[in-house]
């Protein structure tokens, strides 16, 4: 099926110029040796380091849901943690089940809405690197968030 939401999902990825990867839980598991930081629930993998104003080189999280009409994924980032890991490493690995691939944002107003109703609810919205520019219009990447994004996309569990 050409317009699959995996499909949909990759292409607004790739616009937002991520790599994509779709891969299998164990080929996802062996990557992640060299990565400082990982917070990946649904493998009960977690690898913590310290993280400052400095960043970090690279980190891994799971996303709770991807959109596939715009390539975003969607991130509880309530716990400092992920908050700083991923607005703050220069890579940004994110993890995402195929089977939490939505069609719009409007599919998961009911988790929003629960989500939203916690004390310190913070919920990021990440389609790819950080880009800004100034009144010059001069580009500058990786400000505000990531300077690479990478989704791995998980078929099987």
């Amino acid at each position: 099926m050409p317009n699959s939401k995996l499909d949909q999902f990759i292409k607004n990825s790739q616009a937002a110029e991520n790599e994509n990867f779709c891969l299998s839980k164990n080929d996802l598991l062996k990557s992640l040796d060299e990565v400082p930081f990982v917070h990946l629930p649904s493998f009960e993998q977690y690898k913590r380091c310290e993280i400052d104003k400095n960043g970090i080189s690279t980190a891994c999280i799971e996303a709770d849901w991807g959109v596939a009409n715009s390539g975003t994924v969607v991130i509880d980032s309530s716990k400092e943690e992920i908050r700083l890991a991923s607005s703050l490493a220069e890579h940004l690995q994110v993890v995402l089940l195929k089977s939490k691939l939505i069609n719009t944002i409007f599919d998961i107003k009911d988790y929003m809405k629960k989500q939203t109703e916690k004390d310190n609810a913070y919920i990021a919205f990440i389609t790819g690197a950080s880009r800004t520019a100034d009144i010059e219009r001069i580009l500058t990447i990786g400000v505000h968030g990531p300077v690479k994004m990478t989704v791995f996309i998980i078929k099987d569990l």
